[in-house]
This record gives C-alpha cells, sequence and structure tokens, in this order.
C-alpha cells in the first residue's frame, strides 16, 4: 500500500507542478516532466495486483526492471500522445509530444510526427532489447517476474486498444470497441501465484 500511496502522490504532485509551471522546451526535459503526469507508475503496481503478487525491494530494485519500468513509462506516454494528438491539438493541449517537437524544431505538429514516430519506434526498439536482457538474467528466470513483464505487456496492449477507441483520447463521440468486455487473455488461462 505505501508503493501505491507514493506513486498516487507523485502522480498528484506531478499533475499539479506541470499545471504551475513553464512548458518543457525540449523532448528530454517533457518525457522527464511527462514521467510524473502520467499514471503509469500507479498502473505497474495494479499489473502486481492483477497477478496476486508483490515484487519484493530487492527484486524490484534490479537495474535491468528499473530500466525496463522507466521505458513502459516513455512507451506510454509515446503512444498516447501519437494516438491522442488529433483531438488534442484540436483542442488546444499543450502536453503532447508534438507540441514541443514543433517548438523544439521549429516547424508545425504535422511535420513533427516523423519525428515522434521516430521517437516511439526507437523507444520501443530500447524496450524489447531491455526486456530480452532481463530475461536472460537470474531474475528474469522467475515465474513471477516472467508474468509481471508479460503484465506488462498485456497492459501496453489494452492501453493502445483504449487510447485509439475512447472518447478521451479520440474525437469520436462513443467508443469504437466492437465487445465492451473485451479481454486480452482466454478465460481459461490460470494467473500465476507466487
Amino acid at each position: 500500500m505505501a508503493r501505491l500511496a507514493g506513486a498516487q502522490a507523485d502522480f498528484i504532485t506531478g499533475c499539479l507542478a506541470w499545471r504551475e509551471g513553464i512548458p518543457p522546451a525540449d523532448t528530454h526535459a517533457y518525457l522527464s516532466s511527462r514521467r510524473a503526469t502520467v499514471a503509469q507508475r500507479i498502473d505497474h503496481l495494479f499489473t502486481e495486483t492483477s497477478l496476486n503478487t508483490e515484487i519484493p525491494p530487492d527484486q524490484l530494485a534490479h537495474p535491468l526492471l528499473q530500466h525496463l519500468l522507466v521505458l513502459d513509462v516513455d512507451r506510454t506516454i509515446l503512444i498516447q500522445d501519437l494516438l491522442s494528438a488529433p483531438k488534442e491539438l484540436a483542442d488546444g493541449e499543450t502536453e503532447n509530444l508534438l507540441v514541443v517537437l514543433a517548438a523544439e524544431h521549429h516547424c508545425t505538429p504535422a511535420q513533427a510526427l516523423p519525428l515522434a514516430l521516430n521517437l516511439y519506434e526507437q523507444t520501443m526498439d530500447t524496450y524489447d532489447d531491455a526486456h530480452h536482457q532481463l530475461l536472460l538474467t537470474p531474475l528474469g528466470h522467475d515465474p513471477v517476474i516472467r508474468a509481471y513483464l508479460d503484465g506488462l505487456n498485456d497492459f501496453n496492449t489494452g492501453l493502445i486498444e483504449w487510447t485509439t477507441n475512447s472518447p478521451r483520447y479520440t474525437r469520436d463521440l462513443r467508443n469504437r470497441w466492437t465487445a465492451p468486455d473485451e479481454i486480452i487473455h482466454s478465460v481459461d488461462e490460470q494467473p500465476v501465484t507466487p
């Protein structure tokens, strides 16, 4: 519970700081700021909860796992910004990577799109490499950690689906899901328990 309370406090503090602060001038500063305004750290904890586990502090502190979790936050920021850009830019939102890239490269947000896509692809490649490296370690052989890593990827897949189809992130007035109760795993699969 303490980790969840800390993640929630950091999220609220980050959102308040964003609201009161000066918009970041470059991509690096933007991602640093946005890491505090996206709730992905909270979702990391909910992924553990969904697996009915709590990763021990010594495992959680493993440098490769910590690196992977930062990359997971970054891929979340990037895909949400890319998929929600049409709505956010139309609404005048400034908390979007395309706005920052456009200012940084003196171009329009539309012209910044290839730069954003390239950054997303690089981040995903780095994430995949870090994931592979972690699997080669003794920690990566732990079935709970493997289930957690699968859970992060399942969450990311669901996040993309949600961001693509939710009126919160699109200009559509209704969701576009074919079935409101779609899930990633079949009902027959059993969760991994420690």
